[in-house]
């Protein structure tokens, strides 16, 4: 007994955008209508029993509104088009249909679009869906576009989805672009994938640009930026690889794994020999086999995420947690520290001169032996205060601080600060580390956190940079800011150069105290960061960010947008996306200094312009 599918019921399928619900069904022979909410465009690819074309049939998934549609069901699809752009003009104004479909490439392989449209009715829209397919970036090849008036707007052997009277009758625009197969392999007529996978990025993008501006011309759609036609769901494959991705990353706390847990006794054992011997560090055992992990890592089929901006994102983690398991496997050999260039950057020229300036300006400031310093305990019960304050404002933080005797100092570890039990801070140092450690950090933890992607609570890959900078940046905000601590990061920019230069523990060491006049246990703390497990770049990252943010600032941009996770300053453009996409909702938690109004004066001065050398204390 042969079973059919029910019939599609036009009349019943567009009832969901009447009722401004989303659209997902599937069609006769394997198409599938899917509108996201109800825009003025839609996306149409025919696929064929013969052929599908690798790139085609799945561009139009990178859309928020497409349809694919078998060559034999033309019929129903012409009733649904019509229905369709009907119901949308009467909405919205207007309505767009654009018709996408490969070619054989030419001798030639240069990458073309072919646009096909009227010569007498909307020439900005097509003019600017010219320009912004002209801009599509592809490797070692100039995108070119040809616009057709004259042809019909369908691929060759069908007839155009809406024939003129029909076009006249809804008021629609139909679009036709061809773009050519130079993506394939012409020796097994296979995709190149990485230049698939950029193409499919650019034209998506180019797409977007070219609707947006026919919703702001044609249309009343409310769109102030493209990227508000784009997606706002993550779709459920997103969602797993994201699961998966961070699973990954919570099986291990890297810098826990680098970092010696019995600093306090190097230090005595190092001061013991007179500082000639170099100290034994001992490192936490793994608790997961790097290699067994990498296998999983790229067993996540990221390939299977259709958003190109998704996707990215977790490409870049995925590189990122490489790394951090290669490193890990290297960890106490020489190569630990060529990975840690990679994943953390060196020291450049103008980072070297602005620290090296920073140690000759500020002069070494021994403590008195009357500063005020408080313990452990009372820190924490000020830092538990601080919690609770950020505590009103998002019930899910946890306000529990940890004090254990294996860490150095401080330290944060998924959103929980840990406070070493002997540690001990000056008093007017104490706001000012608050605002670094939970003003920033813990802040940044559950401001990912209330995100749908979560890799903005465990850290995109390389956010320590912003990260630091903001936090040292809250230091002066709060008036913490001293000229030793300065000195400090200065420090270690110096002592991070030394190690990229090859020097060792005991070079390095002496240069911090004899050259630059670090008192030695200040010298010896500096040097064990830094060749931690094998040489550790990272330190370098708070000058270096620190300056990078008074730059921005100075610019113009805003502290807050950069407060909403753990993001590097180049994934603004891809928060801003998401946001105008509703991919991210508006972080819940601000830290104390963007509200009270005490800190309102500093904030203007920052955003008139300064330098890490205005910050020094004369």
């Amino acid at each position: 007994m042969t079973s059919h599918a029910p019939a599609f019921n036009v009349a019943a399928a567009l009832e969901q955008l009447h009722q401004d619900k989303s659209l997902h069904r599937h069609l006769p022979h394997g198409g599938l209508i899917h509108i996201e909410r109800h825009l003025p465009y839609l996306v149409v690819y025919r696929r064929s029993e013969q052929a599908e074309d690798a790139f085609s049939g799945r561009l139009d998934r990178t859309e928020a509104s497409y349809l694919v549609a078998d060559t034999r069901d033309d019929e129903l699809l012409q009733e649904l088009l019509l229905a369709w752009s009907t119901l949308t003009n009467e909405r919205y104004g207007g309505s767009l249909v654009i018709e996408l479909w490969t070619r054989a490439a030419d001798a030639d392989p240069t990458p073309m679009f072919r646009l096909l449209g009227p010569d007498d009715k909307f020439p900005a829209v097509i003019h600017r869906f010219k320009e912004v397919l002209e801009e599509v970036e592809v490797p070692q090849y100039q995108a070119a576009v040809v616009v057709d008036h004259i042809a019909p707007r369908c691929p060759d052997l069908l007839q155009p989805l809406l024939s003129k009277y029909q076009l006249k009758e809804s008021g629609a625009l139909l679009l036709g672009l061809e773009i050519s197969q130079f993506y394939l392999n012409p020796d097994d007529g296979q995709p190149y994938p990485i230049l698939l996978r950029q193409l499919r990025t650019g034209l998506s993008r180019a797409l977007k640009r070219g609707f947006f501006e026919f919703v702001r011309l044609q249309t009343d759609y409310n769109a102030t930026h493209f990227h508000m036609l784009g997606t706002t769901v993550l779709g459920e494959v997103a969602r797993k690889v994201d699961r998966a991705l961070l699973g990954i990353a919570d099986r291990f706390s890297f810098l826990l794994q680098v970092s010696p847990i019995n600093t306090g006794q190097a230090w005595e054992a190092f001061e013991a020999s007179d500082y000639r011997e170099v100290p034994n560090f001992v490192y936490r055992m793994l608790p997961i086999d790097p290699e067994l992990v990498k296998r999983e890592l790229y067993n996540i089929p990221i390939e299977q995420v259709e958003d190109p901006t998704i996707a990215y994102l977790f490409r870049d983690k995925r590189s990122e947690l490489d790394r951090m398991l290669t490193m890990l496997s290297d960890r106490g050999t020489h190569r630990f520290v060529s990975s840690s260039v990679q994943l953390f950057g060196g020291v450049d020229t103008e980072l070297k001169e602005v620290a090296q300036a920073l140690l000759t300006a500020i002069p070494r400031h021994d403590d008195q032996q009357d500063d005020v310093t408080i313990g452990a305990a009372a820190f924490a019960e000020q830092a538990r205060a601080e919690l609770s304050y950020l505590k009103q404002q998002y019930s899910e933080v946890d306000d529990v601080v940890d004090l254990r005797e294996d860490v150095a100092s401080l330290i944060v570890s998924s959103g929980k600060l840990c406070v070493n039990s002997h540690y001990k801070v000056k008093q007017d140092r104490v706001e000012a580390l608050i605002q670094h450690e939970i003003g920033t950090h813990v802040l940044t933890y559950y401001n990912g956190k209330a995100q749908p992607i979560q890799q903005l609570y465990s850290g995109v890959p390389g956010y320590e940079e912003l990260q630091e900078g903001l936090a040292v940046l809250a230091e002066y905000i709060v008036g913490g800011l001293t000229n030793n601590r300065l000195r400090l990061l200065a420090g270690r920019v110096a002592a991070v150069d030394m190690l990229i230069q090859g020097a060792t523990f005991l070079e390095t060491f002496e240069r911090l105290h004899e050259h630059y006049n670090f008192t030695a246990k200040g010298a010896f703390h500096i040097t064990t960061r830094v060749y931690r497990g094998g040489g550790l770049t990272k330190d370098a990252v708070y000058l270096k960010g620190l300056i990078n943010l008074l730059r921005y600032l100075e610019e113009g941009g805003e502290l807050a947008p950069l407060l909403i996770g753990k993001i590097r300053q180049d994934y603004l453009h891809i928060v801003e996306e998401l946001i105008h996409r509703k991919v991210l909702v508006p972080p819940p938690l601000r830290p104390r200094y963007l509200s009270d109004p005490q800190y309102a004066d500093v904030l203007t001065r920052l955003r008139e312009g300064m330098t890490v050398f205005n910050m020094i204390q004369y």
